[in-house]
């Protein structure tokens, strides 16, 4: 049984409206316990609409999502604020800190609606190891307007982390951040990884991608969306803004990966292009199609073979 389990998921907004938005499409996902994934594209594609899914803050339209083995859509509201409380810790762009408060007390915030009375007693002593273990329990006292924007993103990992979550969920954690303070708040995510935290990160900075896609060692070329995947990547490489990236992506793991998946029913020439490279460098290809089963893939066993499986556009 997987960790989550994403199943034709779609979100609509203002559905059968003049104005009706489809956020997410056939979505397909299965992440395991202890993986490190990052959710990546340009503002507007879903991404933080996923991640509010997999929160259990909002809900899909249709389709289905399997929180260890159990459907969430049928979890009643207070089930669904145990699993927010007990199971996942959310950090967010803005931080989301109380700003007249102190460092200590925005770090509480999430025992207030905890019923784990061994925790509330042993509050002060957890929340000053945490703060100690990220750097900043010199900063306890001081209230979060005064602290700087690495500081304060350190306070919100404190505050996720309060409750021992082992779903742990960013969206855009350094959006606001200088580059130096992105990669320290990313490797504080990595440490927390190898501890054994399931984490999943919403970005759309490019580079900061790259950096961690090195650490996958496996490319997941997508169309849309991949599924069955360490390492989702929401790139569309039929929309002109998002065709550069998602070149720039695929060409700089074909020399890093063990594996290039391709996802959906059809692929530019330029795609085509580096699923021969692949092939020359003697990595294993897979095809992945939404009509397929969450996880299941085909292997391409000639590059010229995916022109029976998908369509070529220039």
């Amino acid at each position: 049984m997987s960790f989550i389990e994403i199943k034709n998921l779609k979100k609509i907004y203002n559905a059968n409206k003049s104005i009706e938005v489809e956020a997410l499409k056939s979505i397909n996902l299965i992440i395991e316990k202890g993986d490190f994934c990052s959710i990546v594209g340009v503002s507007g594609s879903g991404k933080s609409t996923l991640l509010y899914i997999l929160g259990c803050i909002d809900k899909q339209t249709e389709g289905t999502y399997l929180l260890e083995g159990k459907n969430v859509s049928k979890m009643s509201e207070n089930e669904l604020a145990q699993i927010r409380n007990k199971k996942i810790g959310f950090v967010l762009q803005d931080f989301g800190l109380i700003e007249e408060e102190t460092v200590i007390e925005n770090v509480r915030v999430p025992i207030l609606f905890c019923k784990d009375k061994n925790l509330i007693r042993n509050f002060r002593n957890k929340a000053e190891k945490l703060l100690k273990d990220l750097g900043i329990e010199n900063l306890k006292d001081k209230k979060v307007n005064l602290l700087s924007g690495g500081q304060r993103q350190r306070v919100a990992i404190a505050r996720a982390l309060i409750n021992d979550p082992e779903l742990i969920l960013a969206d855009e954690p350094t959006g606001s951040l200088d580059t130096n303070t992105a990669q320290n708040i990313m490797n504080i995510f990595k440490e927390l990884n190898k501890s054994g935290k399931t984490i999943i990160i919403v970005t759309h900075n490019m580079e900061l991608a790259k950096y961690y896609l090195m650490q996958m060692k496996r490319l997941y070329h997508c169309r849309t969306f991949a599924s069955h995947s360490h390492l989702p990547l929401m790139l569309d490489d039929r929309v002109p803004e998002e065709r550069e990236t998602a070149m720039q992506i695929g060409a700089l793991m074909l020399d890093l990966c063990e594996v290039l998946i391709i996802c959906g029913s059809c692929i530019s020439e330029g795609m085509r292009r580096e699923i021969q490279t692949a092939f020359e460098k003697g990595k294993d290809v897979y095809w992945y199609d939404s009509k397929m089963k969450p996880g299941e893939l085909m292997k391409v066993e000639n590059w010229r073979s995916i022109d029976d499986e998908v369509q070529i556009y220039t």
